[in-house]
């Protein structure tokens, strides 16, 4: 008798445990932090720190795939194929990834006071004085030059004649005295208070521009009275 004993093939296989973890992507709080832009102006300088992108090395950890697996008996018996249930576990991928910090300085634009100096339109104009000074009208002390009345009278001259008593010659003759007497004539020449107008004189000698003169003609005084 013929007897294939075979044993039965036996296929036995490990579980296929394909482990993978949950892809955990575990990221920080990206964080931009800005500060306010202070448009501080002084002179123009654009002060900027260097964009650090702060990033934690991305790793990327993942387990090795660990395929178990028993010697291959194949025991022939009936064709059991047992297989365990496929478990596909893989390690979580951890994409660990420092907080993207985008740190900026805050952009200071510092500008000098962008001095548009421009002197002021000084079209200064004191207060407007409509200074007036008081009318000075100017008067010279009224010098109503007046001559001094010099009532120059000639010396008052009592001119008389001579009395003349004219007798005829007394003739004694047998006629009838006649005693011819002519009028006694007491003959009085009128006083005459002659005064010279010195006003118009002393114009007369101003207009000529000579007080030389003047004194010269004032110290002839004594002419103009021998002269009346």
């Amino acid at each position: 008798m013929k007897s294939k004993v075979q044993s039965p093939r036996s296929r036995v296989q490990g579980p296929e445990s394909k482990v993978q973890s949950p892809r955990s992507r575990v990221q920080g709080p990206e964080s931009k932090v800005q500060s306010p832009r202070s448009r501080v102006q002084g002179p123009e300088s654009k002060v900027q720190s260097p964009r650090s992108r702060v990033q934690g090395p991305e790793s990327k950890v993942q387990s090795s795939r660990s395929r178990v697996q028993g010697p291959e008996s194949k025991v022939q018996s009936p064709r059991s194929r047992v297989q365990g249930p496929e478990s596909k576990v893989q390690s979580p991928r951890s994409r660990v990834q420092g907080p993207e910090s985008k740190v900026q300085s805050p952009r200071s634009r510092v500008q000098g006071p962008e001095s548009k100096v421009q002197s002021p339109r000084s079209r200064v104009q004191g207060p407007e004085s409509k200074v007036q000074s008081p009318r000075s009208r100017v008067q010279g002390p009224e010098s109503k030059v007046q001559s001094p009345r010099s009532r120059v009278q000639g010396p008052e001259s009592k001119v008389q004649s001579p009395r003349f008593r004219v007798q005829g010659p007394e003739s004694k003759d047998q006629s009838p005295r006649s005693r011819v007497q002519g009028p006694e004539s007491k003959v009085q020449s009128p006083r005459s208070r002659v005064q010279p107008n010195f006003t118009q004189l002393f114009y007369k000698l101003v207009s000529q521009h000579s007080f030389a003169t003047l004194s010269h003609n004032l110290s002839l005084q004594p002419t103009f009275a021998t002269l009346f």
